[in-house]
């Protein structure tokens, strides 16, 4: 079945593909490209991206040494700095929330963290300036991971199945 998505975009909602890193596996939709960044820790960054380069996945793992929860997360990406520091205009925030234990996927275990963020913001460099990025920080003890969508405004609710696909396929290794 195919998901049309405002704009025009299609993705096939049966055309998933697995990706394994060293720390975690995700599922994303297998005709994006993927972008393996061997970060700091290991296989810890990857970035999926549609044909038209216009919509992206991003996932980065990263060491939790400093004990964030879910809510410092959520406080964390409240804050616009890092996002005009890197030429981003008229940053707002929207949903900011720590997502309850019952919402997590049953594969998930009792030590998973989560929270959900989403922003709209004006960026030049992309092929549409006007974006939206819907974001999960997701914490295990001492390691987290967070995944980013990031798309057109215009197009941000029609991908959000995709996103919360990727995000109910995520696990870590």
């Amino acid at each position: 079945m195919v998901a049309l998505v405002s704009g025009g975009a299609a993705v096939d909602e049966d055309a998933y593909t697995v990706y394994r890193g060293e720390k975690f596996r995700v599922e994303y939709p297998e005709e994006w490209r993927v972008y393996e960044d061997f970060g700091w820790l290991g296989d810890g960054n990857v970035v999926f991206e549609s044909e038209s380069r216009d919509q992206t996945l991003r996932v980065e793992a990263w060491y939790n040494t400093d004990g964030t929860t879910g809510a410092d997360f959520v406080d964390r990406q409240r804050d616009p700095a890092p996002f005009e520091e890197e030429g981003s205009t008229e940053v707002q925030t929207g949903e900011a929330r720590v997502v309850p234990v019952s919402e997590y996927p049953d594969h998930w275990g009792g030590d998973y963290e989560a929270a959900r963020v989403t922003r709209t913001l004006r960026n030049d460099t992309w092929p549409t300036p006007e974006r939206q990025m819907t974001v999960y920080g997701i914490i295990i003890g001492d390691e987290g991971f967070t995944l980013v969508l990031n798309v057109p405004q215009g197009e941000a609710r029609g991908y959000e199945p995709v996103f919360e696909r990727v995000v109910e396929s995520f696990a870590q290794e």
